[in-house]
This record gives structure tokens, C-alpha cells and sequence, in this order.
């Protein structure tokens, strides 16, 4: 009887050795979900493969196909693409192999998914922070300045090439962030009163 339970022991080991790593599930590549920040209006942003990979893998192949919002493949096949503000469908694809124990590697294995990514634009706040404040530095252009400041401000007074701009400062309906140009560049850093 002990002999009988010897042999069972022993062949389920041997079994256990002899079983491919990819039954395992410690080993192998999940595809993530593709995320993107929000991003500037008129910018674009790198979409490539999202992948957690789990014990020794060797990824011979990976790369993204994407079909825009009316169904046109804009990418095809490619490790990575730029792509702004939209709604996208994605299929990422990766091919791997996992390490044998006693060397080389196990037939490739293909996973794929299908995911809808879409890409927002970033929202502004229309006013300006502290910090946004001590962003503006001497020799901005006015349109630098709109842009560090969230808003595009407004002429408080002119005297020929000389300008005071009021820009929103956020929380405060009475103070106002303050900026002087001449000939459309900042002369002095910007200040709030």
C-alpha cells in the first residue's frame, strides 16, 4: 500500500515538472487598460501597449492598431502612435514566450484586447493661482503670459507702447494679477493687488 501511495507521490511530481509554465498562473503578460491624462487643446499624447508582465517572459512581439470615432484604422501595427483629442478604439497585441525550466522557451503566445480610449481636453480654469503667478518671468510674450496665467486678461491702460494687463486671480472677486508689457513683452514680473 505504501508503495502504491510511493509511485502516486512520485508521478504527480513528475507530472507537476513535465507541465508547461504557461498553465501557471504566476507566469505570463495581462494587458492593462490604456489611460491618458487630459491634454492641451491642439497637443497630442504617446499611446503605446500597457502591459504587466509575471515571471520570465520574453515578449517577442507588441503593437497597437487604432480606428478613429467613424471607424477609419488611423494606426496600423505600430509600437506606439500620437494621437490627440478623440475617441479611439484600440487593439493591442502581444506575442511572448515563457522560459522552459530546463532552457529555451515554450511555443509563442498571442493575447490581444480591445479597448475604447478616449481623449479629453484639458479643462482651464479661466484664473491663476499663486504659483501660476510666479511662473511669468521677464521677456514673456502676452500670449505666454495668457497662457501661464489661464486666462487671456484684459487692457487696463495703454500710453503708447506701454500696457497694464488685469488677469482673474482665483478666489478673489477683488484682487487682480497684475502685468506690465511694452511692445507686447513683459517688462516686469507679474504681481497680485
Amino acid at each position: 500500500m505504501r508503495m502504491k501511495a510511493l509511485i502516486i507521490v512520485l508521478l504527480a511530481a513528475v507530472v507537476g515538472l513535465l507541465a508547461p509554465a504557461t498553465a501557471d498562473a504566476a507566469t505570463g503578460v495581462t494587458i492593462n487598460r490604456i489611460t491618458v491624462a487630459p491634454i492641451a487643446a491642439g497637443s497630442k499624447v504617446t499611446v503605446r501597449p500597457a502591459l504587466t508582465v509575471r515571471g520570465e517572459v520574453r515578449i517577442t512581439k507588441k503593437y497597437v492598431t487604432i480606428w478613429n470615432a467613424a471607424g477609419d484604422k488611423i494606426v496600423s501595427k505600430k509600437k506606439s502612435a500620437k494621437l490627440g483629442t478623440g475617441t479611439y478604439t484600440v487593439k493591442t497585441v502581444v506575442t511572448y514566450k515563457v522560459k522552459k525550466r530546463s532552457g529555451g522557451y515554450y511555443a509563442a503566445t498571442t493575447v490581444k484586447r480591445f479597448q475604447t480610449l478616449k481623449i479629453r481636453k484639458a479643462a482651464t480654469c479661466g484664473c491663476a493661482t499663486a504659483a501660476d503667478v510666479s511662473r511669468v518671468a521677464i521677456g514673456d510674450t502676452r500670449a505666454e503670459v495668457a497662457a501661464k496665467l489661464h486666462s487671456p486678461g484684459r487692457l487696463d491702460y495703454a500710453d503708447g507702447d506701454h500696457e497694464d494687463w488685469r488677469y482673474t486671480y482665483c478666489g478673489s472677486d477683488v484682487q487682480w494679477v497684475w502685468v506690465t508689457f511694452e511692445d507686447g513683452v513683459a517688462v516686469d514680473t507679474a504681481w497680485i493687488e
